[in-house]
């Protein structure tokens, strides 16, 4: 069964997966990303299918999926949103497979100027004039939105320095979970 990564942006962990001989479908809403992924893979004739599409209106291929990542998207989504996505991977993801998480806490250097710059639209959840959204997690908050899974591991703190681009090194407040779905795969 393949692997979904769900915002997989320029490909980073899909071609990771694909180099280690697992499959991947890949989707993110950048033509531009998916190209990219696209490219790599029929450049190093790797097994990934990149597709371009927004979550709420990607049409899975096939189901069920062996794994799903979510890396970096919660931070990105309302909380509407982040339970659109809780309720569909449930759903996608087989019955005993690996939901793969990385996430912004509220101990992220940005949530006190996001709470600032950006009207409040939920708990640790804020708006921005463009209509873009920045959701941050408390501490063991994840552990409640996914209680129906297996906890296989779970971290939080703050991740290595790093840049992006010339900009000024910084840390970011991170969660990181991965859990084993329990029970069997729901049919709708």
């Amino acid at each position: 069964m393949p692997v979904l990564d769900i915002g997989a942006g320029q490909g980073r962990n899909a071609l990771f997966l694909a180099q280690n001989g697992i499959k991947v479908v890949a989707i993110d809403p950048s033509e531009v990303a998916v190209n990219t992924i696209n490219e790599a893979a029929k450049m190093n004739n790797l097994n990934i299918v990149a597709i371009k599409a927004d979550f709420d209106h990607f049409v899975p291929p096939k189901l069920p999926y062996s794994a799903i990542c979510l890396f970096g998207l919660i931070q990105i989504l309302s909380w509407d949103e982040i339970d659109r996505h809780r309720e569909k991977v449930d759903f996608w993801l087989d019955k005993n497979g690996i939901l793969f998480i990385t996430a912004f806490s509220t101990d992220d250097p940005s949530f006190e100027k996001n709470k600032k710059a950006f009207r409040e639209v939920g708990k640790n959840s804020f708006e921005g004039s463009g209509g873009e959204h920045r959701t941050f997690l408390e501490k063991d908050e994840i552990l409640s939105l996914f209680i129906n899974h297996k906890v296989v591991h779970h971290w939080e703190g703050l991740g290595e320095k790093h840049r992006h681009g010339d900009r000024e090194p910084h840390r970011h407040g991170l969660v990181h979970a991965v859990f084993q779905k329990s029970g069997k795969h729901k049919i709708w």
